[in-house]
């Protein structure tokens, strides 16, 4: 059944472990008990077939809720959550049609304090103690009827040993078994499948964090604070919880798929490029995936390298416009070509200004906007498109990454490219002839020839045909991060 909770506070305290001993002592493995009970029950009528639970409908100041006994003088207390009531003719309670029920609490109709709880220091290890199997149903039915282990064996048709090793969890409960069990005890074969399957799920899930707790030190080689703070992973100060969420973040099964596909000499086919000589790899690769990410996220066509050359044009204006929204009207125009074009935050000791590469059959430019000016984004945006018409599916370009490695011809290549884009031969060579030139004959000439003034001055910049202080008032800033795109 589905269950929800009266509050946030009672759903915390009876399903947060140290929060459920903390409140219940002694009680919290009964009270863990009767919780998986309900879930695993189909409907509320298969609670009738379990007398030990003793499910049964209030009366008075508690009418319309039902309870199930939790341990002496405890019971908790539910009601149905269906709107309207699943009623019978005869105007009572439908049980076979309850699915869905709401805690409302736990009750001491005496007064008495639970016992305490064997103190326990890790959230970790109260929840193993408090792990129930099938067994656990199994044994308390068979004590509330008052039959033994080796009697339910000789019913079942069983050795003696195998029921207390099922009993005990150490054997899985099987289809056969689950049937064998609804003829002898009566209780339907799909609570006993229901609560296997239960059982096995938590049990892994405890397993897995307690791998996860091994972990740590790859854990904390990546900025998580940042990821946080980014949104890229959940808020949260439980360690296995991060772990967790990060291996499902590189989509990986453990942290040694994250080595062997990023930090491995042979190159998988998952990431094509090794990160073991670089520094901060595992900045680097959370960077990257991240940019998987968001690609993935991204409606686009077909990739079509021509229609991407031809549309370089319109590229070109937008960067002498420079619209407000320019970043969103250039992943437009990159995402009808089949580019995806993605724009994601540098983490810190991952200083790259753009990447690219394919990714699942699809090109990928990701670009950080490091250096926050226009000359820079524009050269960097060309420089990565150049990789995707010039280059092969297989290669992987990082920039501004110290130890990747780099194919220097195709890196020549693609400057080259990005320059003659950005600025025609023939310009650029008129404009070199006419030097030296003031900042505003620069931004007067730029407007006839349609360039932004600031890529003129970042070129002359780099050729060193200026100094680094000249003309920067001509240059666009760009926060690519401050609108959130």
């Amino acid at each position: 059944m589905e269950i929800i909770y009266k509050s946030r506070k009672l759903e915390k305290q009876l399903n947060d472990p140290k929060e459920l001993v903390k409140s219940f002592g002694e009680l919290a493995v009964k009270i863990k008990l009767r919780l998986k009970n309900l879930k695993d029950a189909d409907h509320l009528a298969v609670l009738r077939t379990l007398p030990a639970a003793r499910c049964h409908e209030l009366i008075g100041s508690h009418k319309g809720e039902l309870s199930v006994d939790v341990s002496g003088n405890y019971r908790m207390i539910f009601e149905p959550y269906h709107d309207p009531i699943p009623k019978k003719g005869d105007g009572g309670l439908n049980w076979e049609e309850v699915t869905k029920i709401r805690i409302n609490q736990i009750e001491d109709y005496h007064l008495i304090k639970p016992f305490y709880y064997p103190n326990m220091t890790t959230t970790l290890e109260i929840a193993k103690s408090l792990l129930s199997p099938p067994g656990d149903t199994i044994q308390e039915h068979i004590d509330f009827v008052g039959m033994s282990q080796a009697e339910l064996a000789e019913r079942m048709g069983r050795p003696r040993e195998k029921i207390n090793d099922l009993i005990k969890g150490r054997d899985p409960l099987t289809i056969s078994t689950a049937f064998q069990l609804e003829k002898v005890l009566g209780i339907p074969a799909a609570f006993w499948l229901n609560s296997e399957k239960s059982y096995r799920k938590e049990l892994y899930e405890l397993q897995q964090k307690e791998e996860f707790e091994k972990e740590l030190d790859w854990l904390m080689a990546f900025p998580i604070n940042e990821m946080i703070k980014y949104g890229w992973l959940p808020d949260t100060k439980e360690k296995h919880t991060l772990v967790d969420s990060l291996l499902k973040f590189f989509s990986v099964a453990s942290t040694e798929e994250w080595k062997r596909i990023y930090m491995d000499e042979e190159i998988s086919v998952a990431f094509r490029v090794s990160l073991a000589h670089t520094q901060n790899a595992h900045a680097i690769s959370a960077w990257l995936r991240k940019g998987e990410i968001q690609a993935k996220e991204i409606e686009k066509a077909e990739f079509d390298k021509k229609k991407f050359k031809e549309a370089l044009s319109s590229i070109q204006e937008l960067a002498f416009v420079m619209p407000i929204d320019f970043a969103l009207q250039l992943q437009s125009i990159c995402a009808k070509c089949g580019v995806a074009l993605v724009f994601t935050q540098n983490l810190p000791k991952a200083p790259i200004s753009g990447a690219a590469r394919w990714f699942q059959n699809q090109p990928i430019i990701q670009l950080s906007g490091r250096f926050k000016t226009n000359d820079h984004f524009w050269f960097t945006f060309f420089h990565e498109a150049a990789h995707i018409i010039l280059h092969g599916k297989k290669d992987v370009f990082l920039e501004n990454v110290e130890g990747a490695k780099m194919d220097a011809i195709k890196e020549e290549q693609a400057n080259e490219f990005a320059a003659k884009t950005l600025i025609e031969d023939k310009l650029w060579t008129e404009i070199t002839n006419n030097l030296p030139l003031t900042p505003s004959e620069i931004e007067s000439y730029a407007k006839t020839i349609r360039v932004a003034p600031g890529i003129i001055i970042g070129r002359l910049q780099h050729e060193k045909l200026a100094s680094r202080a000249f003309g920067n008032e001509f240059k666009t800033k760009i926060e690519l991060f401050r609108n959130n795109i």
